[in-house]
């Protein structure tokens, strides 16, 4: 998959540069909304935040995280409509985990939540073929795909535990319990491998610059985990999925 990716890449890459009748440099902010992708079903089922061992009732399921995207690019146009564009962009991705187990103790039903904020900080360069059409006046519709290859260079991880007890009647208070078990670190593969699917809208302005806003989808195809989730007994693979909301600005050279 790394190197198809890096062979689509380059192709893109050449067509843009020999073929190039206009060049763009812009920016481009926006919020990514990440989640995990893959094994989370199995991962849901095992026993990987509780205190107790291979007691009680146990479940777990994961949820999105906001994060930054923020970079630029430069975009090689080969036609009125069709264009490649390269990026370089620091993207944050993750995903969040909320474990949960309920034990009775000493006839009171007590409650664990884990909550694991997985956190990646990612160098991505995707690399996109883009086809633009005028829709109205000076608005200008864009689709766009194309490979991403990131490279990660940190990780983290945020846990919260809470304990509670339930009574007969419902009634919860909070307790100190003590966790058996640390959460270590995450460990992730250096190299995360992807696509990127997604459109917009640009205006031009009067300078002959522009604004725009787009929408991508960005899911990966390789394994980010080494360790960090999966265990010896299941080879649990888990991948990075991103949706994006951005906004940019870009001018000719």
């Amino acid at each position: 998959m790394q190197k198809l990716a890096t062979a689509l890449t380059l192709l893109l890459l050449s067509v843009g540069f020999s073929h190039a009748q206009d060049v763009e440099v812009g920016l481009r902010g926006g919020t990514n909304y990440s989640a995990f992708k893959g094994d989370t079903d199995v991962v849901g089922q095992r026993d990987i935040s509780s205190p107790f061992v291979n007691q009680g009732d146990i479940s777990g399921e994961f949820s999105r995280v906001f994060g930054v995207r923020a970079g630029g690019f430069l975009r090689f146009g080969i036609s009125k409509s069709f264009s490649v564009r390269g990026e370089v962009t620091y993207s944050q991705k993750g995903g969040e985990l909320n474990f949960t187990q309920e034990q009775i103790i000493n006839e009171t039903l007590v409650r664990v939540n884990n909550n694991l904020n997985f956190r990646y900080n990612y160098l991505d360069v995707p690399i996109l073929a883009e086809y633009g059409f005028e829709i109205y006046n000076r608005f200008q519709a864009h689709v766009f795909t194309g490979p991403s290859v990131g490279f990660a260079f940190t990780s983290n991880l945020d846990s919260k535990t809470t304990t509670k007890s339930i009574n007969q009647f419902g009634q919860e208070q909070d307790i100190n319990l003590i966790v058996e078990k640390d959460f270590e670190e995450p460990d992730i593969e250096s190299v995360d491998v992807g696509v990127v699917i997604g459109g917009g809208i640009s205006y031009l302005l009067k300078s002959k610059n522009s604004v725009f806003l787009d929408v991508r989808y960005n899911p990966s195809f390789t394994a980010f985990n080494s360790g960090s989730i999966a265990d010896a007994e299941q080879n649990i693979e888990l991948e990075n999925e991103t949706i994006t909301v951005g906004v940019g600005y870009s001018f000719s050279l």
